[in-house]
């Protein structure tokens, strides 16, 4: 079932325009999971690096906003306000998925994450009163047997990294599910898109994780910096800590343009099979070992979001 505005014509423009954002969306989250991890292994202070890469998506979309690349959204208290359960998903949701991969692979942290079609799915129920077939919930349940096959035999398994994780999906369920409620004719009448949406969203969410950031973990950066510098340089450092930060808002972004086209729960399925492209890209790129049950769990996974996908497709036909 999708919601309304959501409508794809698959012989048109929209089709090749959604294509082209599934290829960045896919393509920006990659490299953000290699400069997270490797800024993570060297830094490793999840609270002040995830509200780096907010603050820093600042800088693309401060000048896009004052330079009228793209015209600034005029809202006022009262919309910002309504803005604040988005903003509130999306700080707790980001904050558990950098700690979860500061604490374990990004492999295992997306197995886990793979079930987030499942919260999607409940979350539709409960707050959109919007209800998928029998048959079509049935083909979850591989998602989570995969999900729990993989984790059992995860070399890097760690209770925090998968409880991270599974808030990560559940927090990020949320925000997809209100950032469609919020996105109305009335709200883009104020120049609040898809895009403009994320972004205010992610000023509100730096000014949220800013002061927890400071008390979590000020008193430990300066020593840390030190020794982050000394093993990755300066230059080095800062680097990718600013890729870090443009990838995680432009992947995000690009996320949002795809949730303006279709429906929370066909948006968390899409972000499901992403991860065959992360996983893969930890295997080549970051040298991360899948044991042969790690591998069988996420294929049951990721085949279960697939068999989710064709049988909702099919079912919204009818």
């Amino acid at each position: 079932m999708e919601l309304a505005g959501s409508h794809v014509d698959i012989m048109g423009s929209s089709a090749v325009k959604l294509s082209v954002f599934f290829f960045l969306w896919y393509a920006f989250n990659v490299a953000y999971n290699i400069y997270n991890k490797k800024v993570l292994n060297s830094f490793p202070f999840p609270w002040t690096v995830a509200c780096l890469q907010l603050g820093i998506g600042l800088l693309y979309v401060l000048p896009v906003w004052s330079l009228n690349i793209r015209p600034a959204p005029t809202l006022n208290l009262a919309e910002l306000k309504a803005l604040s359960p988005v903003a509130t998903f999306n700080s707790i949701g980001h904050v558990a998925t950098v700690v979860a991969l500061g604490g374990g692979s990004v492999g295992f942290v997306h197995i886990v994450k793979a079930a987030e079609p499942l919260f999607s799915t409940a979350f539709s129920a409960v707050i959109l009163n919007v209800f998928q077939p029998f048959v079509v919930n049935l083909s979850l349940i591989p998602v989570v047997l995969g999900v729990c096959v993989a984790s059992v035999s995860e070399l890097s398994f760690t209770w925090p990294t998968f409880i991270n994780a599974c808030l990560s999906s559940t927090f990020f369920s949320l925000r997809s599910i209100y950032s469609k409620l919020v996105m109305t004719k009335e709200m883009q009448q104020k120049n609040l898109d898809a895009a403009n949406l994320y972004a205010v969203v992610t000023v509100l969410s730096f000014l949220a994780v800013l002061p927890f950031a400071i008390a979590m973990e000020g008193p430990l950066l300066a020593d840390g910096y030190s020794k982050a510098v000394a093993e990755m340089g300066v230059s080095t450092f800062y680097k990718q800590n600013i890729l870090c930060g443009l990838t995680f808002y432009l992947y995000n972004e690009v996320a949002y343009l795809v949730l303006g086209e279709v429906s929370a729960v066909t948006h968390a399925v899409a972000n499901t099979v992403k991860r065959i492209a992360i996983l893969v890209a930890g295997v080549v790129v970051l040298g991360n070992v899948l044991t042969v049950n790690g591998v069988i769990g996420s294929g049951i996974a990721i085949g279960g979001v697939l068999l989710y996908s064709l049988l909702q497709s099919s079912y919204s036909k009818k």
